[in-house]
């Protein structure tokens, strides 16, 4: 399925990509914090996914029925590629593509 290109004039799109933008600033503060950096690498991933889900999942649950949760979090594991394949898009259509 061909998926509509972003119209920043769109609420659901300005909406969505101010928070996509609200997640990647405070993720970058974090990190620039000498208690993230004094992690091993691989303590840090774990942080960040420890972090950004848990906050991510508690916003999302908030706007759901209590029970409804085991429904939404099937959903949201059903988004996860196309969350990949956007975060991919976005990423090659960057000033600062093919920078790691």
């Amino acid at each position: 399925m061909e998926r509509a290109s972003f119209n920043p004039s769109d609420p659901f799109d300005a909406s969505a990509d101010a928070l996509r933008h609200g997640i990647a600033d405070v993720a970058l503060a974090v990190f620039a914090t000498p208690a993230f950096q004094a992690l091993p690498a691989e303590r840090q991933i774990s942080c960040v996914m420890a972090g950004l889900m848990t906050g991510t999942m508690g916003v999302m649950l908030s706007f759901v029925r209590e029970d409804a949760h085991d429904d939404f979090v099937r959903a949201v594991a059903e988004y996860l590629p196309d969350a990949q394949q956007n975060a991919y898009d976005i990423m090659a259509n960057s000033p600062s593509a093919g920078m790691q």
